[in-house]
């Protein structure tokens, strides 16, 4: 036998070098190939990854003829594997693989690095080249196509515009967060966003380059966003990202729904407290005007103190219903309340919770802080007429000008008594004068 292939080799030495017919070289006549087959045992692959697809060649054999002699199949020597680059699967760095030397009716398996686009569709066709020698003077190159699905798989990346909720009509102050949930580092990240060219633009740098996010660890990166004034109520920023993860590349395509409405600014105004110095144990009342200076309605506007020790709201009412405050426009807005017998007289800040709806019906907030004094509280009159001021001294009778309790009480009855009396006397005069 092997005096047999020396004198073949001999033969074939002899011949002229050539092609017989793409994919094959040596001197001609070629022998035809050896059979075979290229398989695989994944379904499916991942998006936006590289995947290691182990790629099967069994060589099944087949008769040569090689001048006179015939040859019954023949060895596969250094076969080589490689993807051809498509649309959505492509090589990359150090992609061929060798899956050895395959004798007849055996095979070999070899694991072929494929980065698979994250915008592949639910099939994708992968084109894999395979060379080798035969009868070690002659080589084939050839193709197989195998299909395969595909299925998004966890990525140790993600990456998110914040907020989620953008103003319309305005810059908007944003973060593009990057999150590495991943037990190993993520270098060399290049981000790319878009939006819809009738809703949003991307006023920061593209694309937002990091060199590196350590595992387990959070990124911001500081963005600005400007929504066009009649933006949609929701649209998507288009995120994608690419980046090594120790070990390959890795790509991250996903859409993110944002969020628009217009502009809210409810801004309080012309304070009011009555009476001026409320005392312990008396009703006052808190009125202002709120302005919205936004762009947009601000819808079912209520407002309720919060809770404060010394103070509650009056009749236990939780809130006062103020309606709707549109772009540009005021509306005045008053607050009852009680302080209790054991407020004790001093400066106080009652808080006010203002709550109303935005453009996409969202519950939103804010707050106004309003400084009243209470005053020293003052008894009624007593039957001799004096004024009864209550201190920590004892009981003593005297009348406290300033006072905005009994004293302004006081004045406004000696100010009704003067009416009736000087009434009284000119009818009087009148009447004597007849």
């Amino acid at each position: 036998m092997r005096r047999m292939h020396i004198a073949i080799a001999m033969v074939l030495m002899m011949l002229p070098v050539g092609a017989a017919f793409a994919g094959l070289s040596g001197p001609t006549p070629i022998p035809n190939p050896p059979n075979f087959y290229v398989t695989s045992s994944l379904t499916s692959v991942c998006k936006g990854q590289i995947n290691y697809v182990p790629i099967t060649v069994q060589n099944t054999g087949g008769s040569s003829t090689v001048g006179t002699q015939s040859l019954s199949g023949a060895v596969m020597d250094n076969v080589q594997l490689n993807v051809i680059d498509s649309k959505t699967a492509f090589a990359i760095k150090n992609s061929t693989v060798g899956a050895g030397n395959i004798n007849v009716t055996m095979n070999s398996t070899a694991y072929v690095p494929v980065f698979v686009a994250s915008n592949a569709s639910t099939l994708v066709s992968m084109q894999f080249g395979i060379t080798y020698y035969y009868l070690s003077i002659y080589s084939d190159s050839e193709s197989r196509n195998l299909t395969f699905g595909t299925r998004v798989c966890e990525q140790p990346l993600s990456v998110s515009v914040n907020p989620a909720e953008l103003i319309s009509g305005t810059i908007n102050n944003a973060t593009l967060s990057f999150v590495n949930s991943g037990p190993t580092p993520l270098n060399s990240i290049s981000t790319t966003v878009a939006f819809p060219t009738t809703d949003a633009s991307w006023l920061s740098a593209l694309p937002v380059s990091i060199a590196s996010v350590p595992a387990q660890s959070t990124m911001n990166v500081p963005a600005r966003i400007y929504v066009y004034k009649n933006a949609s109520q929701s649209f998507y920023a288009n995120i994608t990202s690419t980046f090594y993860n120790g070990t390959g590349l890795g790509q991250l395509s996903t859409s993110q729904s944002v969020l628009a409405s217009g502009g809210i600014s409810l801004t309080p105004s012309s304070y009011t407290i009555s009476p001026q110095q409320p005392t312990p144990g008396s009703t006052f009342s808190i009125s202002f005007v709120l302005t919205d200076i936004g762009t947009s309605t601000a819808g079912a506007v209520t407002v309720a103190p919060v809770a404060v020790d010394g103070f509650a709201a009056f009749g236990g009412a939780n809130s006062v219903f103020v309606g709707d405050i549109s772009a540009d426009s005021q509306i005045p807005v008053t607050v009852t309340l009680v302080a209790s017998n054991a407020t004790k007289p001093g400066s106080y800040t009652i808080p006010l919770k203002v709550n109303y709806l935005n453009g996409l019906r969202q519950n939103r907030s804010t707050e106004v802080n309003v400084p009243i004094t209470v005053a020293r509280q003052f008894a009624a009159l007593p039957a001799g007429g004096a004024t009864q001021i209550v201190t920590r001294n004892g009981t003593a009778y005297a009348y406290r000008s300033g006072s905005s309790g009994g004293g302004a009480l006081i004045i406004v009855i000696l100010a009704v008594a003067t009416i009736v009396l000087a009434y009284l006397y000119v009818r009087e005069r009148r009447r004597k004068s007849r």
